[in-house]
């Protein structure tokens, strides 16, 4: 998606399509910060996942 915005910039010749090149840069960002977050969680899932197998391994 930021290849997509940053093709856009590149193709701007009027203040519309460099408005519309900006609203996709935003959509780009958000997208990232959400994944950004969902990673984090998967992360932590899957540390919190292996701790829990080595107690129950362990018998403890």
């Amino acid at each position: 998606m930021t290849r997509v915005s940053t093709k856009a910039y590149m193709k701007t010749e009027s203040i519309t399509e460099y408005q519309k090149a900006s609203n996709l840069s935003i959509i780009d960002e958000g997208v990232s910060i959400v994944l950004i977050i969902v990673a984090g969680t998967l992360v932590k899932t899957i540390a919190r996942n292996q701790e829990n197998l080595v107690r129950n391994v362990r018998g403890e």
